[in-house]
């Protein structure tokens, strides 16, 4: 009594001890009075109430109605029902459950009884989605069921097939020790008579036994829902017995009494030597995965048993291919010790992806049960016969994976890469080479690309950016350095500068801003026009088959240009360039500028017309300047040929002075025909032929009735130039003709003169008459000769015979 006196005595002191002692006696009596409450019929009102509505995952909604019993331990429902958004799909009825919650604090799951008097599955349900929860609990945990009885389990016909019904009957053990105990028993009491038979046992000291038997007659439950063809039935037995020093099993899938799968495995010396054998032609699988693993699929395990680590081996052999790999396994941690090594050789990519092509990889897989990266080497080779654009890729890659992402990166070299397209073996070479990195997010669908470099003949591009399978839409951006190889006549010509491609898959938007270089490699019209680089700059967004060209420039030291519009191949197309011309162009001696045009491209199906433009031009060539030069050219395509009038136009001295012709270009031979021109007095007519195996073919005709060049003029003339060179030929030139009235000077005039020149392999030759009739200085004289100019100086003869001027004149 003293004691006590004196411990109260010490409380009333100690205020704090005392409230919190009060405090624990107010929680303890908290905790028992909710413990007798949710036993009562206000608790299980209430915990009725909590669970009616609530969302059983992704099966729909639960509704109980007849709690009895105490919650935590023994209860029963008198009914349950799960209900999607077309209503109840399932009802139970007469549920019992029997367990212990305080063994949860040791971390065990003791239920007693789980039983129903009877189930109806009357539909197959509606699930809805959601998303996936990542588990950060541990899976140490000991569970056991010591009774599960469903006295009827009804699935209703369309739920899996004809309408049937089973008894359920089992047990399930798992402590946190290695022995463990499954059994369950389904036994038909309505329909095709599906049963299953199955026993899992291993007891303390290690020994092991698998009892199974499974039959599935057709049509029944389990050959619908494992989708077996019509008419066909299934057995499935596996037996198993022994120690993982020395045991041996079998099982046997058979599809209407023939063996599909078979299973043999023997411990001897506590070495597994394991043999599967598949004949996929008559599993109820896609065809695609018939063709992948074939009629005669052998798959071999050889391990080592009981050993905390635990040495293996696999290998696989189907119709696409062949695998093996090694490692060992970790039986306390159930991982493995190190890297598993891989040696695959796969054949299926046709029968995977239409295209034909074969894969082969060494390497290793880390941490497979865990965060698993592969690395090694891989090559991709293309089959004989195939359209693949490439003859190789390979090189080491690395693939790293968790629940979230893929992080991917290699170094690959390519063969034979686009060898059919000269322009694009240029620019690549024959062994081009890519470093590339980057990561995918599962969960969004986002492809991110790190820096990544393409190694090509002559320069290199730089790629990084985003891809959005989800949502299919890009933001990539390229940076190009020297790429050359642009133009087969002008390999050096390169490119560099930056390309950006952002949108959507079907519709990107394309734009680039580019410095082109080393133009000299074209040839010195280029130069004179761009100079020694250009920029070239443009927006473009794809959709569908057609380019809408927003804008597009060319930025040269000459030349300027800029575009916009639409382009499709077989589609309409309208586009229009403007162009600038600051600086005369020398061609061949001529000095051309064009200063202002147009060019305009359209067409109902790709390019079918082409107008160009172009005024306040000069053309000047010696003596001869054309002011106020105006072209116009306007080709039509049909049948993949191009034709139409081309006009020039200006201004020589006061005289104006006009061109015409008819252009066309068919199969890579270009023409000028119909040529006219009148320039004073003076017309000119013809035609020209370029390309093909008619080589060049040139006829022109000058005829007037006089014409006058400064203080010299002509009266009647008609003279012909005639040039043909064919593929592979000498030219020829000709030319002929006849003027009358020719004034040279004051005194010195002819009535007539006529000749022709023609080349010859050692220059040139030619015969000239020149004709006057006068009373005392008379002239008829022939001239004959050659010339050649092909020296330092010019070298030739002459003979001369008749009246020069009254005189006899004979060399």
């Amino acid at each position: 009594m003293a004691a006590f006196h004196s411990l109260l005595g010490m409380v009333r002191r100690r205020r704090w001890l005392m409230a919190a002692l009060s405090v624990l006696l107010v929680l303890c009596t908290i905790l028992i009075a909710a413990r007798i409450w949710i036993a009562s019929n206000g608790g299980r009102a209430f915990l009725e109430a909590q669970i009616d509505g609530r969302e059983a995952g992704p099966l729909g909604t639960v509704e109980i109605d007849g709690l009895r019993g105490d919650p935590l331990d023994q209860m029963s429902v008198a009914r349950l029902t799960i209900s999607d958004e077309d209503g109840v799909w399932l009802t139970a009825e007469g549920i019992d459950l029997a367990w212990s919650p305080a063994r949860l604090v040791s971390r065990t799951v003791k239920l007693d009884l789980i039983g129903a008097d009877r189930i109806n599955v009357i539909r197959r349900p509606i699930l809805s989605r959601r998303d996936e929860q990542n588990s950060s609990g541990s899976s140490n945990w000991a569970v056991s069921l010591d009774t599960l009885a469903i006295d009827e389990l009804l699935l209703q016909e369309g739920v899996a097939g004809p309408k049937a019904a089973f008894e359920i009957d089992g047990n399930f053990s798992l402590p946190k020790t290695r022995t463990f105990e499954l059994a369950l028993t389904a036994l038909p009491l309505e329909g095709a008579g599906d049963r299953i038979d199955a026993r899992l046992t291993r007891n303390a000291s290690g020994a092991f036994r698998i009892d199974a038997d499974i039959e599935a007659p057709a049509g029944g439950t389990i050959a619908t829902l494992t989708n077996l063809p019509e008419g066909e039935n299934a057995t499935l037995i596996a037996r198993a017995s022994g120690t993982l020093e020395s045991g041996d099993g079998f099982a046997e899938l058979k599809l209407s009494d023939a063996t599909v799968a078979e299973l043999t495995a023997k411990i001897t010396d506590g070495k597994l030597r394991a043999n599967t054998t598949i004949n996929a032609e008559r599993l109820p699988v896609s065809d695609r995965v018939r063709q992948l693993v074939g009629q005669s699929a052998r798959v071999t395990l050889d391990a080592e048993t009981g050993k905390k680590k635990a040495p293996f081996e696999l290998s696989a052999n189907v119709a696409s291919g062949t695998l093996s790999a090694n490692g060992t396994y970790r039986s306390g941690k159930r991982d493995l010790d190190g890297p598993l090594n891989l040696d695959l050789s796969f054949t299926g990519f046709e029968t995977l992806t239409d295209f034909s092509a074969d894969l082969t990889f060494t390497g290793q897989l880390a941490d497979p049960l865990g965060i698993p990266t592969l690395s090694g080497d891989a090559t991709l080779n293309r089959r004989d016969g195939s359209d693949l654009p490439f003859d190789q890729i390979s090189g080491p890659v690395k693939i790293r994976s968790n629940e979230q992402t893929i992080q991917f990166e290699g170094q690959l070299a390519g063969k034979g890469i686009l060898k059919s397209n000269q322009t694009a073996l240029r620019i690549l070479g024959k062994t081009p080479s890519v470093q590339v990195a980057g990561e995918y997010d599962r969960t969004s669908g986002e492809l991110s690309l790190s820096p990544s470099t393409a190694r090509l003949e002559r320069g290199r591009a730089d790629a990084s950016g985003n891809v959005s399978t989800r949502d299919k839409t890009l933001d990539l951006q390229v940076k190009l350095q020297n790429v050359s190889g642009l133009l087969s006549t002008a390999p050096d010509l390169s490119a560099g500068g930056l390309l950006a491609l952002n949108g959507t898959f079907d519709a990107p938007n394309i734009s680039a801003d580019l410095r082109i270089q080393n133009i000299d490699a074209l040839n010195a019209i280029a130069v004179d026009a761009l100079g020694a680089s250009a920029r070239l700059r443009g927006d473009i967004q794809r959709k569908g088959k057609t380019f809408v060209v927003r804008s597009a420039s060319l930025e040269g030291s000459n030349l300027s240009a800029t575009g916009s519009g639409r382009f499709a191949a077989s589609d309409t197309t309208d586009l229009v360039v403007q162009f600038a011309q600051s600086d005369a162009l020398s061609i061949s001696g001529t000095q051309i500028q064009l200063r202002n045009g147009t060019v305009l491209l359209t067409g109902s199906n790709g390019i079918d017309a082409v107008h160009f433009a172009s005024s306040g031009g000069r053309l000047a060539r010696d003596s001869v300047e054309i002011e106020g030069l105006e072209t116009t050219i306007e080709l039509q395509n049909e049948d993949n040929s191009w034709a139409g009038p081309v006009e020039l136009a200006g201004q020589m001295g006061q005289q104006p002075v006009a061109v015409n012709a008819t252009a066309s270009w068919a199969d890579s031979v270009f023409a000028l025909r119909n040529i006219s021109s009148r320039y004073d007095t003076a017309q000119l007519s013809g035609s020209l032929v370029y390309g093909g195996d008619i080589g060049l073919d040139m006829n022109l005709n000058a005829t007037g009735d006089r014409f006058a060049f400064e203080s010299r003029r002509v009266g009647l003339f008609d003279v012909a130039v005639q040039i043909r060179r064919p593929p592979e030929e000498d030219a020829s030139i000709i030319a002929s003709g006849d003027v009358r009235d020719v004034w040279l000077s004051p005194s010195l005039r002819f009535d007539s003169v006529t000749g022709k020149i023609q080349n010859a392999p050692e220059g040139y030759n030619f015969a000239v008459q020149i004709e006057r009739d006068h009373d005392a200085r008379p002239t008829s004289l022939d001239m004959l000769g050659s010339a050649d100019f092909a020296a330092d100086y010019p070298s030739g003869q002459i003979e001369l015979d008749g009246t020069l001027l009254g005189e006899a004149v004979r060399s």
